[in-house]
């Protein structure tokens, strides 16, 4: 077995890359979105506990309710957004020590038979970034990959130059062609765990969109994205509750808005609520202008 330059290619993960940062680019997102919601929220059960007169108790706990539902929707998504974040740091780091460990052999063996000082190596921290520990993944893969090329063409030519030279070093060729396929086997093998370790995280990362996405309670808690709610509108409405305490109010109602279809005409109540809550002492003026009788039939029981 041996290898040639194309046998070093990688898949391209540049775009599953982009959907697991798309994913907590999406988890973020929500987790704002439901953090706005919810102090909103006690801001207006703060709001609504001061209207002391209307008795909003009940309103005030459903209110409750729903950033209790708010606050276990944020601690899931940070919980799915940790677990992920942790898991895949884990595999990364695990697989980036792994390759600086087999460069470093690679290297010293390349010291050997081609003297030169190569120290291209990058080893991962485990508080490097996602995509700092991937570069340093894929830069190590370069690395390895250019010193096994090189070093495959140091066999050849020392092997020519023992057959020319009537030397008789039979082993030499294959005690080198083993190390180094050696290293590649090992190449190989730690290439397809990248590439699996990046394949599951992106159909992780797909998942959680699409379920989040499709997720009805976040509608429900939050707004219903398809009407785009405005939260400040909804301010606006409850500013405007008034407070018993303030209410001093004259009001002009027709009886025709009361009593539906019943014809009266010109017939105006006025009456009005003083600040302790209690109607004046006044006699409400009524004022019939015209009137036109009716006949009403009442059922028997």
């Amino acid at each position: 077995m041996d290898y040639e330059e194309k046998d070093f290619l990688i898949k391209n993960i540049d775009k599953q890359i982009d959907n697991i940062n798309n994913a907590f680019k999406f988890i973020n997102e929500k987790i704002k979105k439901y953090q706005s919601k919810y102090n909103i929220i006690n801001d207006q059960i703060e709001m609504l506990k001061k209207k002391t007169h209307l008795n909003l108790d009940d309103t005030t706990k459903l209110l409750r309710f729903q950033n209790n539902l708010i606050f276990n929707e944020i601690t899931y998504l940070k919980n799915m957004k940790q677990i992920m974040n942790s898991q895949i740091n884990s595999e990364l780091y695990k697989l980036s020590d792994k390759l600086a460990i087999m460069a470093i052999s690679i290297l010293n063996l390349n010291k050997d038979i081609n003297q030169d000082n190569l120290t291209h190596i990058n080893r991962s921290k485990k508080t490097d970034t996602i995509g700092k520990k991937i570069k340093s993944i894929s830069n190590n893969f370069v690395h390895i990959k250019d010193l096994l090329l090189k070093i495959k063409d140091y066999n050849k030519q020392i092997n020519n130059d023992m057959m020319k030279g009537n030397y008789h070093c039979k082993t030499l060729d294959m005690d080198i062609s083993i190390k180094r396929i050696h290293i590649f086997i090992e190449y190989k093998r730690y290439a397809s765990v990248f590439e699996a370790i990046i394949e599951h995280f992106d159909e992780l990362s797909v998942a959680i969109i699409k379920q989040i996405k499709h997720k009805s309670l976040f509608n429900f808690l939050v707004s219903n994205e398809d009407k785009d709610v405005e939260e400040e509108e909804i301010q606006k409405v409850f500013s405007r509750i008034p407070s018993m305490d303030s209410i001093n109010t004259s009001i002009n109602t027709s009886i025709n808005d009361m009593m539906g279809d019943i014809p009266f005409n010109n017939v105006k109540l006025n009456y009005n609520i003083s600040k302790d809550n209690t109607f004046s002492n006044n006699v409400p003026e009524i004022n019939i202008t015209s009137a036109t009788p009716i006949d009403v039939d009442f059922d028997e029981d």
